[in-house]
């Protein structure tokens, strides 16, 4: 393959319209994200919230650089899902010339790649993030390898093929699996569980592992070890193996689990012990998860501010209804929520191998380029 060194500013030129805000016009401004992540999309705002910058059309297909952040990767491809979109001062749109013979997908995978990355770095040359701004002119006078318009469109194809399949895995959502048809009966959570509050006064002599429980089910951790002394509080709360914990003021962030093992925490973590004669562990805590139950918690959580105030009170979270299987077919369907949860961690694993395919491959074809 016979390889080019050309002057970006000899191959593309840049090219953006000015145009005149109108206070009571609509207008939709794109941003970039970093690492070559593409366009970003903004919702459209009035003419008088769009401030003083200066802003301007762009030509659709154009390769875009932002230029406050394009030592971080921060370059995009305009596609037709752009059309009627406007960009601020702070992008460099760019187009081919008319007797380049240039695929200007193939040029945007080539800045997506590690030595089009150093490009846009050597070329944003401040020394803290705020100066780090891109130089049109250093990058217009950087060299970039341009092959034969047949090979351009080649090496684009191979990059997008593999870009479908990075695309094509997906982890699965196994919602579905609480939306089978099973007949149900609807408890009051105080029928399913008792309360197990098991508060002692803090001795400042001992040492404390003091639990949390992780947003979205993810279980509980050790947040801090503390001696009694370095605690602010005067009593602590005893979870035990096979409870069931919440976290009271992110209860609408999905915060309950199941104690795998003993352990403290503050009284800000109910505690309760599952009647296993209606319900398996790993059944309520599905139905805990789900998206109806956290509609209720979000109704039935109170505070000062719509958010990480609201806490839900022990007695709230009691009196919220589940809706529940029958018990003789709870093992049937725990075993299935197992499986999704295996299955979801390995369709998550084969995704991030999926996403290092494209990255790899990139990098490969113009690192080969650079020594051609």
């Amino acid at each position: 393959m016979k390889v080019e060194w050309k002057r970006l500013g000899d191959i593309v030129d840049f090219q953006r319209s000015p145009i005149d805000i109108a206070p009571n016009d609509e207008y939709s401004r794109i941003g970039i994200y970093s690492w070559g992540k593409g366009m970003m999309r903004r919702e459209p705002v009035s003419g008088t919230e769009m401030g003083a910058m200066r802003y301007f059309t762009f030509p659709i297909p154009s390769l875009i650089f932002s230029n406050i952040q394009a030592w971080e990767g921060a370059v995009a491809l305009a596609s037709p899902d752009d059309e009627g979109f406007v960009c601020s001062s702070r992008f460099f749109p760019y187009v081919p010339r008319v007797d380049t013979y240039l695929n200007l997908r193939y040029l945007y995978e080539f800045f997506r790649s590690a030595p089009g990355m150093t490009i846009m770095r050597t070329a944003s040359p401040g020394t803290q993030v705020r100066n780090k701004v891109l130089s049109r002119s250093a990058l217009e006078n950087s060299l970039v390898p341009i092959p034969s318009r047949s090979d351009q469109d080649r090496i684009a194809a191979h990059l997008d093929s593999l870009a479908r399949v990075e695309l094509a895995v997906r982890p699965v959502a196994f919602d579905a699996i609480l939306q089978r048809d099973w007949p149900c009966a609807t408890y009051k959570l105080r029928d399913l569980v008792t309360s197990s509050a098991r508060s002692e006064a803090v001795d400042k002599d001992k040492v404390y592992e003091m639990s949390g429980v992780k947003w979205y089910g993810q279980g509980i951790f050790v947040r801090e070890i503390k001696t009694g002394g370095e605690l602010s509080a005067t009593s602590v709360r005893r979870i035990k193996a096979g409870d069931l914990v919440y976290n009271r003021l992110f209860a609408w962030k999905q915060s309950f689990a199941l104690a795998t093992d003993d352990g403290w925490a503050s009284n800000e973590f109910p505690t309760f012990k599952i009647n296993e004669e209606l319900v398996l562990p790993r059944m309520l805590l599905a139905v805990l998860l789900s998206p109806t139950f956290t509609a209720a918690v979000n109704d039935a959580s109170t505070g000062s501010t719509p958010t990480s105030r609201n806490r839900l009170k022990e007695n709230d979270f009691l009196n919220l209804e589940v809706a529940i299987p029958d018990i003789p077919q709870q093992p049937a369907i725990e075993r299935a929520l197992i499986a999704a949860n295996q299955t979801q961690s390995l369709l998550l694993h084969a995704k991030t191998l999926a996403n290092t395919i494209l990255p790899a491959a990139r990098n490969e074809v113009f690192s080969l380029l650079n020594k051609l």
